[in-house]
């Protein structure tokens, strides 16, 4: 375990740092300044104990997540750069083992029949990777997709969710997930709060929501959404006010504004383009 959460702490291409940020010394393993993680102590072969910088609460249940996977360290270091990349070095746990992955296009996932929870009841499983609205939407009637998840097709949903052909076929679920921006609240000029209230006022969600998800959803007015442990009902209602946030912007001194660069990933570009689409139309307003 030491192992796995200096590895996600230290390797340049984590992407679930944040799953040991709390552990006391996190911070200086991080930033070079050490080689030992302060808040782990095995105890033990069987045994360590574990201590954070500060109460999180959500700490426990961040080291069920994937991202805190337990790795072999001996192997994991001999497969070197090809760890995780290719399945012939790269070590699990898992029902599956993968037999063969071909990026972008699909993964072919065979049964692990030495599995400590028991071999799986079927002997494999492909996986394919298709990231076109209108292409999953044509393998879905062509009955080539068994499942259509509809939140992330954008307008391509529409046919399936406002038609008559599929109406008893779908099954509705409140998603417990969040859509918004992350601001960088170490650079100009967002790291002054009026700025970033300014934002916040000046977007109007419920625009927004219709644009892109047509309607789906709900506003949240936090950060914990429904259905999540920590959600508060009680929170204040966000409104859309482009004048308070013209004063707010005035105030702070950016009266005619200021230049915003946005990262995108791919997975919500589609989204992304419907924010700037709608910023772009209040702006010209």
């Amino acid at each position: 375990m030491e192992y796995t959460l200096k590895r996600l702490l230290t390797h340049p291409d984590s992407y679930v740092a944040d799953s040991g940020e709390f552990i006391l010394g996190a911070e200086e393993l991080a930033a070079g300044k050490t080689d030992e993680l302060e808040g782990f102590k095995a105890v033990d072969d069987l045994n360590f104990t574990i201590t954070l910088s500060a109460p999180y609460a959500a700490f426990l249940a961040i080291l069920s997540t994937p991202g805190a996977s337990i790795l072999d360290e001996e192997t994991t270091l001999a497969a070197g750069d090809r760890f995780g990349m290719d399945p012939k070095v790269t070590v699990g746990t898992g029902s599956f083992i993968i037999d063969e992955w071909r990026k972008g296009d699909d993964m072919t996932l065979a049964a692990n029949k030495n599995c400590w929870a028991g071999a799986p009841g079927c002997d494999w499983v492909l996986m394919r990777f298709v990231y076109d609205a209108e292409a999953q939407r044509l393998m879905f009637e062509e009955g080539k997709l068994d499942i259509l998840d509809l939140e992330s097709m954008g307008d391509d949903a529409e046919y399936f969710i406002r038609g008559d052909i599929y109406q008893d076929k779908l099954v509705h679920g409140r998603r417990v997930g969040l859509s918004f921006i992350a601001l960088n609240e170490s650079i100009e000029p967002l790291n002054d709060v009026r700025v970033r209230r300014a934002l916040m006022l000046g977007l109007d969600r419920n625009a927004l929501l219709m644009n892109a998800y047509s309607g789906r959803g709900e506003l949240e007015n936090g950060i914990y959404p429904h259905g999540l442990i920590g959600y508060n009902e009680k929170l204040p209602a966000i409104t859309y006010d482009p004048q308070a946030a013209k004063n707010l912007l005035s105030e702070a001194g950016y009266t005619d504004g200021f230049d915003l660069e946005l990262d995108v990933d791919d997975e919500n570009t589609y989204y992304c383009n419907e924010i700037m689409e709608l910023a772009a139309e209040k702006k010209k307003k």
